[in-house]
C-alpha cells in the first residue's frame, strides 16, 4: 500500500487542503498527534494518508513535496492502521537524561540526516513495516528501503 507522511508546518493552509482533498475518508487521514499531548498542535504537524487514486490529492501532494520537500512517500505491505500505530510509536525519543523529546522523522531533512546517527537496530526499528521511505532532499529524490539499511554506518 501506498502512502505520504506529510508535514503541515510547511504552510498554514496545509491542514485544511489536506482536508478538503480527504473528506469523506476520515479512516484514511490522521494526524501523528491525534493521540499526543500535541494534538492542539495537529495543525502544525505530521499526517499520514493512504493514497488511494484521488488525482486531486496526488497533485497536491506532488505540488507541495517540489515545493517545500513536506512529503515522506511511503510503501508499506500493511494497513493504515498498523502503519499509523507504528510511526505514532516513533514519535518520542529518550533523551540521556531520562527526559522525552519530540522526534521530527517526518520531515525529511531530519530523515536524511539522522540516518548516520542512529544504530542499524534503531534504523530498523524507525523503518518498522515501510518498504520504502522516499523524499525530496534540496529538491534531489532520495529513497531508503530496507536493504539499504545497512549502508549508513
Amino acid at each position: 500500500m501506498h502512502y505520504a507522511l506529510i508535514d503541515t508546518a510547511v504552510r498554514s493552509d496545509a491542514k485544511q487542503v489536506l482536508m478538503w482533498h480527504t473528506q469523506g475518508c476520515p479512516s484514511t487521514v490522521r494526524s501523528l498527534f491525534a493521540r499526543q499531548p500535541e494534538r492542539n498542535h495537529a495543525h502544525a504537524g505530521p499526517w499520514l494518508v493512504a493514497l488511494d487514486g484521488n488525482s486531486g490529492l496526488q497533485a497536491w501532494l506532488q505540488t507541495l513535496d517540489m515545493e517545500m520537500g513536506a512529503v515522506a512517500w511511503l510503501t508499506a505491505d500493511v494497513g493504515f492502521e498498523s502503519l499509523f500505530e507504528h510511526l505514532e510509536t516513533c514519535l518520542d525519543i529518550r533523551l540521556s537524561d531520562g527526559g522525552l523529546a519530540l522526534f521530527r522523522f517526518w520531515d525529511g531533512r531530519v530523515f536524511w540526516r539522522i540516518q548516520s546517527v542512529l544504530r542499524l537496530e534503531q534504523r530498523r526499528a524507525l523503518m518498522g513495516p515501510v518498504t520504502r521511505w522516499a523524499l525530496q532532499i534540496n529538491g534531489q529524490p532520495w529513497a531508503l528501503e530496507p536493504a539499504m539499511i545497512e549502508e549508513f554506518r
